[in-house]
């Protein structure tokens, strides 16, 4: 039985399936980790997708020199929506800081 697939489904990236996606999003956020590193001195890695919530979360290496924002993120975020779906948004999981008390 053929499947009839709107245009703007195509269009929209809708007929990719859970697993083109994830690895879509992976490739973007090797892409823009690259950026973020020479643009603000963070470093940041894939974490994982959750097709259920629509979720990409990145985490923040140990290492980073700096602290990621939500600002810094924001294109790569721009780009996944565009690319991979528009109803995805990016998470970020920070590294752990120990202080004395």
């Amino acid at each position: 039985m053929a499947r009839i697939v709107k245009k703007s489904e195509i269009e929209a990236g809708g007929t990719k399936n859970s697993s083109e996606r994830e690895k879509l999003a992976k490739r973007i956020i090797e892409e823009e980790a690259k950026k973020l590193f020479t643009q603000h001195n963070v470093k940041i890695v894939f974490d994982e997708f959750s097709t259920y919530t629509k979720l990409v979360f990145i985490y923040e290496e140990d290492d980073s020199p700096e602290i990621v924002t939500r600002e810094m993120i924001q294109p790569m975020e721009e780009r996944i929506m565009k690319e991979v779906d528009d109803k995805i948004r990016v998470g970020i999981k920070y590294r752990t800081i120990y202080v004395d008390d």
